[in-house]
């Protein structure tokens, strides 16, 4: 249990890093540990008591309760969760390269996957400013990044279906 609770934090902390999650939907997640855990941690219960915090001040919480060991599947899994919304066509191709700068900061990932994930925000740059290539070629790239590095999005305690 103590792994799950560990891998849905590390991938929560992405999540809010790269604004797919907000620190209410991470205080209702700590919640719903609460009431699955016999003797929830001082850490869960400290976050669940958050409801006013920042983004910075949700994920130096989630911290507290992060493993380097499930970093990376944690990772890919929140680059699932980013995949789905820009498939579902709900965020916008500056979204996702804003995120992808986030990934490329905060991701416990190989140094080449979080270089291609920054340079996402210089191919958009460059398709705006008319330098080089068009927004077509930056979400031809997006796709090819998130088709090489993306697993399926974490189903997180306290979802529903």
């Amino acid at each position: 249990m103590q792994n799950t609770l560990s891998l849905e934090a590390t991938y929560l902390r992405l999540c809010v890093a790269m604004g797919l999650n907000t620190p209410l939907d991470v205080v209702r997640w700590a919640d719903a540990w609460i009431r699955r855990l016999d003797a929830p941690t001082e850490q869960l219960i400290h976050i669940a008591s958050q409801t006013d915090a920042s983004h910075h001040e949700i994920m130096d919480a989630l911290s507290t309760l992060t493993s380097e060991e499930v970093a990376t599947e944690a990772a890919h899994r929140a680059l699932g969760k980013l995949t789905a919304e820009w498939k579902r066509k709900t965020i916008s191709i500056d979204h996702v390269v804003r995120a992808a700068r986030a990934y490329s900061c905060f991701a416990q990932a190989e140094e080449n996957e979080r270089l291609n994930a920054s340079s996402l925000e210089d191919c958009l740059a460059d398709a705006n400013a008319g330098v080089y290539g068009t927004l077509d070629s930056v979400t031809e790239e997006i796709d090819c990044f998130f088709n090489k590095y993306a697993l399926p999005p974490l189903t997180i305690t306290g979802d529903t279906p």
